[in-house]
């Protein structure tokens, strides 16, 4: 499971400039049917932040890919002060609220 987050990390990490770029915030791609509430936005930057967080998370659990698991803490840390909505709760997708 390490490797796999790892080398989805890696994926979505090609993302990085486009990510840079703007715009950070879109809305919900799908919502629930019936949805009469505002449509909730996401910030790409803080997904992009997660999917790293989640590749650290599962490296230290494994007790594996050591370096490239202080690599992602370093780049996180970095992300999050360049953007500080990075930092900010992830809000739980509408269909499972």
């Amino acid at each position: 499971m390490a490797a796999a987050c790892a080398a989805w990390t890696i994926v979505r990490m090609a993302r990085l400039p486009r990510v840079e770029a703007g715009p950070d915030r879109d809305p919900w791609p799908l919502v629930p049917p019936g949805w009469s509430a505002p449509l909730p936005t996401r910030s790409r930057r803080r997904q992009l932040v997660a999917i790293v967080e989640t590749c650290i998370a599962s490296a230290r659990r494994a007790g594996t890919l050591e370096a490239l698991a202080a690599w992602c803490e370093r780049t996180v840390g970095a992300l999050v002060a360049r953007w500080p909505e990075a930092a900010e709760a992830l809000p739980l997708y509408p269909a499972f609220e």
